[in-house]
């Protein structure tokens, strides 16, 4: 027993006791808190991180809604709108919004910009019926090896003029119509341009203009459901 409270005495005279108190102490605290505020840190980052990477992922990726596909709508006026001549006091309303109309279609379908390529889709498929859009769609992807999208890609442009507009028969169905136009293919590094003349033939349906003023409708239905393209 002598021989244990001095060893202790010895051991407390040193200073060694109030190290290792010292050491467990901070062992069993001081670190142990350490530990989880480094932990919690470490969490903090990490969720701030995922939260920037976020946020910069939805900044270069916006919403694929620029691409999505929806149901063809007949109402373009809203999205197409401009003034136009309606001709003289005995011109026929109905025919020349027929023919500004298919003239817009025409010129939105057959034009070519790589950065308006979004919009220009969005426009043919709003005002195409389903069959007929589903072969613009085919003619446009990137898997068909004469799309536009993979002949001219970024470094061309094509503008369109519209000429002429005829409708050329009706029926109880839907309506038909030839739009002659001429499109220019322009280079952008060359500055080079190729011109064709080109006939476009178009089967579709649009709103009588007298029942839309009569009933005060707000949206004119137009919807191309034929198209095919002729050299002239």
């Amino acid at each position: 027993m002598d021989d244990l409270n001095h060893s202790i005495s010895q051991y407390v005279k040193s200073g060694q006791y109030y190290t290792d108190a010292r050491s467990w102490y901070a062992n069993k605290f001081v670190f142990l808190v350490s530990e989880r505020t480094y932990t919690i840190l470490l969490l903090s980052f990490f969720v701030v991180g995922l939260a920037i990477l976020g946020f910069f992922y939805s900044i270069t990726n916006p919403a694929a809604a620029q691409m999505s596909y929806i149901s063809p709508s007949p109402d373009i006026a809203k999205s197409y709108s401009v003034i136009f001549a309606a001709g003289s006091a005995d011109d026929n309303p109905q025919l020349q919004v027929t023919k500004y109309m298919l003239s817009a279609y025409v010129r939105k379908r057959e034009v070519y910009n790589f950065d308006r390529i979004q919009d220009q889709l969005s426009f043919v498929r709003n005002t195409t019926a389903g069959t007929e859009y589903l072969k613009y769609e085919k003619m446009m992807s990137i898997n068909n090896p004469s799309s536009p999208m993979m002949l001219y890609q970024d470094a061309n442009v094509k503008e369109v003029k519209v000429t002429d507009v005829k409708i050329t028969q009706s029926s109880t169905d839907y309506m038909h119509a030839m739009v002659s136009f001429q499109s220019s293919l322009r280079n952008l590094s060359s500055n080079h341009v190729v011109s064709e003349d080109m006939v476009a033939m178009i089967g579709f349906k649009i709103d009588d203009i007298e029942t839309l003023i009569n009933n005060n409708a707000k949206k004119l239905g137009f919807l191309v459901l034929e198209y095919s393209l002729h050299k002239k």
